[in-house]
């Protein structure tokens, strides 16, 4: 099953980055690492155990705190091709007169309908 395994690790310089990204990679079953030091969150993503990953990290003598664990995030996949075929699909509703309540269709450079609308 695929796990994604976020800790918050105290990453303060490149040398401390190359060690984290180097014991986790070291993990069978993983499938990508994500590092943003800025903000010191570790991301990791594949079918490695867990627990594997923040013993791994925690040899490295930094600071580690687990954020979540948990199924990875689902990813949009499509095509933008299928992506444009659904916004096609779609259509929106037509506007509607405050004052009279039909529906009128936006024609030209006027946001709102006529004012002077009335049912006859």
């Amino acid at each position: 099953m695929v796990h994604r395994t976020v800790l918050k690790v105290k990453i303060s310089c490149q040398k401390c980055k190359q060690k984290v990204l180097t014991a986790v990679s070291g993990v069978e079953g993983v499938d990508k690492v994500e590092i943003d030091a800025g903000k010191g969150v570790l991301s990791v993503t594949g079918t490695a155990d867990p627990y594997e990953v923040i013993t791994r990290v925690k040899r490295t003598e930094r600071l580690v705190e687990v954020v979540s664990v948990g199924p990875p995030p689902k990813s949009d996949d499509k095509k933008p091709d299928q992506k444009e075929k659904e916004k096609e699909k779609t259509t929106s509703l037509p506007k509607v007169c405050e004052r009279c309540g039909r529906a009128y269709i936006h024609v030209g450079k006027a946001e709102e309908p006529n004012l002077t609308c009335s049912v006859m």
